[in-house]
């Protein structure tokens, strides 16, 4: 694997060390440390499945609060820097890198989450009764499968991005976190 600008690199582990420091209080200096200023930039979240999703976010302060509730919500995120890629041309790179997210969650705790969707899920007006009990079925199913495996939870994910060079510091303008699938999607037309 060819070798990866070490601005590039730096930039990769401000990201890293905000997501572990989880601390709000730096959020704006932490955006302006890692994202492009005078461009548009985008985030897309593990969750977004189109552009109408929460997590499908165009602008500043949509990526600001993805990142401020990832903080807030989600596991612990650790990059392998050893599966770091980058293909860099000028003042603009591509970047991936693969990693894990971490949550620890007891059987209580994530039975309750499950039972907290099944009422979202009765609720929604555009599902008809057979879709919705289908979808509480599949979410029982999978919380039963899941909680039987212990309280910790590994989830794989990558990261891609867009880099650009600004005042000669890299940063994101474009950013997706996804985690790879080895089942069926999920969702369908």
């Amino acid at each position: 694997m060819k070798e990866v600008n070490p601005g590039i690199i730096k930039l990769i582990q401000k990201f890293e060390a905000g997501y572990k420091s989880r601390n709000q209080e730096i959020l704006s200096d932490y955006m302006n440390s890692v994202f492009a200023s005078n461009v548009e930039i985008t985030a897309i979240g593990t969750s977004a499945v189109s552009m109408d999703s929460d997590e499908w976010c165009i602008g500043y302060e949509a990526v600001s609060k993805l990142i401020a509730d990832d903080w807030l919500y989600w596991g612990e995120l650790t990059l392998d820097f050893t599966q770091l890629y980058s293909d860099q041309v000028n003042d603009s790179a591509f970047v991936s890198i693969c990693g894990t997210v971490y949550e620890k969650m007891t059987t209580d705790s994530y039975n309750k989450f499950r039972l907290s969707l099944v009422n979202d899920v009765i609720k929604r007006d555009d599902l008809d009764d057979k879709t919705k009990l289908i979808e509480i079925l599949s979410g029982i199913s999978n919380t039963l499968m899941e909680t039987n495996k212990g309280d910790d939870y590994f989830w794989p994910v990558r990261i891609t991005g867009y880099l650009i060079r600004e005042n000669e510091n890299w940063k994101f303008k474009h950013i997706h976190f996804s985690y790879p699938i080895e089942f069926y999607p999920q969702v369908r037309k």
